[in-house]
């Protein structure tokens, strides 16, 4: 992977959640999607190194490798039904806006 310090000590979402989300914080993992982020810094200073360090160019799965596994039946490897996308129409304009 071109960038490995992004993933560095996470083999899963669940690793990747404990940094925002601690155990010690929360009495089950549900709370951390209606929550303010408990991060330290960590996330924040790998993300700004990687914003300098990539090309914008070349595309990689690191978000495919997060979020396959929370859309999967774990049991028989098959996707989950998906009922609900949200409307990203203003999405362009959102990304325009920041520049």
């Amino acid at each position: 992977h071109p960038f490995p310090y992004l993933h560095d000590a996470f083999d899963s979402y669940q690793d990747y959640e404990d940094v925002f989300c601690p155990p010690e914080t929360r009495t089950s993992r549900k709370e951390c999607t209606q929550r303010q982020s408990q991060e330290n810094g960590t996330l924040s200073a790998r993300l700004s190194r990687f914003v300098w360090e990539w090309d914008g160019l070349d595309p990689f799965d690191d978000h495919l490798h997060l979020q396959v596994p929370l859309l999967m039946d774990r049991s028989t490897g098959r996707s989950i039904r998906v009922d609900e996308i949200y409307n990203t129409t203003a999405a362009k304009a959102g990304w325009e806006h920041l520049g």
